[in-house]
């Protein structure tokens, strides 16, 4: 069945019959600011070389119909790299439920990878929160230290970093405890 009509905002794709999710991550939503400004300011480019060829060269008045249809091309191309960035944004997803942790990164449009780590392989979480706006902010990466050739995982600037580091060592502990035996969870 498509994701799209998944039971909650809890249920994705993949998702194992017993196994409950603890969070669903991205990174904090003032990085998007940064991108905004980035992208409104190159929205004001062309408005501000327009402003001072009239002032300073007078260049455009006699070809303006010819700047106006290359202003036009570049405002597509504006609009397909704001529609990318934010798409990125979307669709990069951390996902920590009872049994596993879900590393789901976009790539490109077309290129996506999604890992996964055992909570039972986890060996140590650490937080790094650096710098004035993240601190602030309360955002950071966290990195998830794993046991044998598994690959670390890292999220990066993620809300709340302490309180995500606490949920994955709960999540861990509440799986140990719920099975004693240390077994792996079925079907991964």
């Amino acid at each position: 069945m498509f994701s799209i009509f998944s039971k909650s905002k809890y249920s994705f794709e993949g998702q194992l019959p017993d196994e409950h999710t603890s969070l669903v991550l991205r990174a904090h939503p003032f990085l998007l600011v940064g991108i905004f400004i980035g992208f409104i300011l190159l929205a004001l480019l062309p408005f501000a070389i327009y402003v001072a060829d009239s002032i300073y060269l007078g260049f455009i008045a006699s070809y303006e119909a010819v700047f106006w249809f290359f202003t036009a091309i570049y405002f597509l191309i504006w609009w397909n790299g704001l529609f990318f960035r934010l798409t990125l944004y979307l669709l990069n997803v951390w996902i920590v439920t009872d049994h596993r942790i879900i590393d789901s990164e976009q790539l490109g449009l077309f290129n996506r990878t999604v890992a996964e780590l055992n909570i039972v392989k986890v060996q140590d979480v650490e937080v790094k929160v650096e710098g004035l706006i993240a601190t602030f902010f309360n955002f950071g990466n966290v990195e998830i230290q794993t046991a044998g050739e598994d690959k670390n995982f890292l999220f990066k600037n993620v809300p709340n970093p302490i309180g995500v580091k606490d949920m994955i060592i709960r999540a861990q502990r509440h799986f140990l405890a719920s099975h004693p035996n240390n077994i792996e969870p079925d079907g991964v």
